[in-house]
């Protein structure tokens, strides 16, 4: 499903699935209201299809996505001989043994520094990690490497960037599989059953409203596509679980939400500002042993967790923050966040600095997002201090600790602006007035696939360059709104 489609169905199923919820919340019409149950569930299936593309998966057809599992699969599974910077130039050595007669790139990122450079350049680069190998992991790497084709400009890309600890956990899995399809199809098996098992735990701790509500939000949010890391390894389960923390908070089974929340964090790091408003909440209410026991297994997991990434190789967790700094200073064209509205220039969101012949070398638009913020931090700082204390005030007075923790959506929207596709973690703001919620998501959902199709035309039309930053600096404006709206309509504990 070409993505030209793909928005305008998302624009007709978004609508529809909008005007359903809007209907359910007014209890008209009568047919609804005396359907409801059954409408809910028909939402659900309808959240779940959609997220597939109706079975039109990823633009060509296909279920997996080759160039995810290509950084997480073979960057796992020789990370010993890799590490964090010989990936790009590991593979291309493969590639010239074993298949001569495909051209090399003529240019790749050098992953030790993140500048782009020619492939003469990385020559030293080269024989370096080469000698990391032993002959027959040589052979075993080649094997896997070369093994299917991958566009050249896959070596443009960032690498890989899981932390140590969630590097041992897919090493569970890959060190002990060939790169092959079949393989790709059984590790891209592992997202989904952890999005079913989700969908579940949240049917049974919120009900069959949040239920229907997470999934539409899931499935028709332009940050959760398919698109993006649909079909690959690994990539939903700090996702689910916050999902699974969320539920446990419900129950009050405050150790096992520190230890999900724990995992999250470390195998994503940003996940850990959900603690904010849970531990903000509990506290003003005095409720300190909630806190005590949340924080304790917290603490004990996120330490075995390190432990279990820095053993094997204790130089790891340095080379991963420094790159996780460096990575998160950079704003990308497809970054969502608070400030992306505020800072993207008329010149970018026109095109006008993307360069077809460099992709990836955003040496200009970061130039241009890092100017552009220091002539509007009056308007940035402001607003993120605003937009902050509407989340926690929000925390304090939220009706249950579910519902406080839940509010760490606002805070990450707030302080950080991570690529799109870990804005998935949208998907969990139903859980708080799920019908309400997911309505309004909807409506801003709908609004950017219809930026996103203008852009489209535009492009096409040749009045614009196509880049992400026409897409993504009106869809993080329509986000905010969003969620203000949702933060204002937050449910409050009633007075005793």
């Amino acid at each position: 499903m070409s993505q030209g489609i793909e928005c305008v169905l998302k624009v007709a199923v978004g609508t529809l699935a909008a005007l359903v919820l809007v209907g359910l919340a007014r209890g008209r019409p009568a047919f609804l209201a005396a359907h409801r149950r059954r409408v809910l569930q028909a939402l659900a299936v309808l959240g779940g299809l959609a997220f597939l593309n109706f079975g039109g998966l990823h633009t060509d057809g296909t279920p997996l996505h080759l160039w995810d599992q290509y950084h997480y699969f073979v960057g796992s599974k020789f990370f010993p001989e890799l590490g964090y910077d010989g990936l790009y130039v590991a593979t291309i050595q493969a590639r010239r043994e074993q298949l001569p007669e495909l051209p090399p790139p003529a240019r790749l990122r050098d992953l030790r520094t993140n500048a782009l450079v020619s492939l003469a350049a990385a020559a030293d680069h080269t024989r370096e990690v080469r000698a990391r190998f032993s002959d027959a992991r040589w052979r075993e790497f080649s094997a896997d490497a070369a093994r299917f084709y991958l566009r050249d400009d896959i070596f443009l890309d960032n690498g890989l960037k899981a932390t140590p600890s969630h590097i041992q956990i897919l090493r569970l899995f890959s060190r002990w599989l060939p790169f092959r399809t079949r393989s790709m199809y059984l590790l891209a098996l592992l997202d989904f059953v952890l999005l079913a098992l989700s969908a579940y735990v949240i049917h049974r701790a919120f009900g069959l409203e949040a239920l229907a509500g997470v999934a539409l939000t899931f499935g028709i949010g332009f940050c959760s596509r398919y698109y993006w890391v649909g079909g690959a390894f690994l990539r939903q389960d700090w996702l689910a679980a916050l999902i699974l923390a969320a539920a446990s908070l419900r129950s009050g089974r405050n150790k096992l939400a520190g230890a999900a929340v724990a995992y999250a964090s470390v195998v994503r790091i940003f996940p850990a500002i959900f603690a904010g408003p849970l531990l903000l909440h509990w506290l003003m209410r005095g409720n300190h042993r909630e806190a005590a026991r949340f924080l304790g297994m917290f603490a004990a997991v996120a330490a075995a967790l390190f432990l279990a990434g820095w053993i094997p190789q204790p130089a790891a967790w340095p080379q991963s923050i420094a790159g996780l700094i460096t990575h998160s200073r950079t704003v990308f064209p497809n970054s969502v966040g608070l400030r992306v509205p505020f800072i993207t220039s008329f010149a970018n969101l026109r095109g006008g600095l993307v360069n077809p012949d460099t992709l990836y070398d955003y040496v200009a638009i970061s130039r241009d997002y890092a100017a552009t913020l220091l002539s509007r931090l009056w308007l940035v700082v402001p607003a993120t201090i605003a937009f902050v204390w509407l989340a926690l005030r929000a925390a304090i007075r939220a009706e249950d600790a579910a519902a406080a923790f839940v509010l760490g959506i606002a805070l990450i929207f707030a302080l950080t602006a991570p690529t799109c596709y870990y804005g998935t973690y949208f998907a969990l703001m139903p859980l708080v007035r799920p019908v309400r919620t997911a309505a309004v998501f909807l409506g801003a959902s709908v609004l950017t696939y219809a930026v996103a199709i203008a852009v489209l035309a535009m492009s096409s039309a040749g009045w614009m360059q196509l880049n992400g930053a026409a897409v993504f600096g009106p869809a993080s404006l329509l986000l905010g709104l969003a969620l203000i709206d949702w933060m204002l309509h937050f449910p409050v504990r009633a007075k005793a």
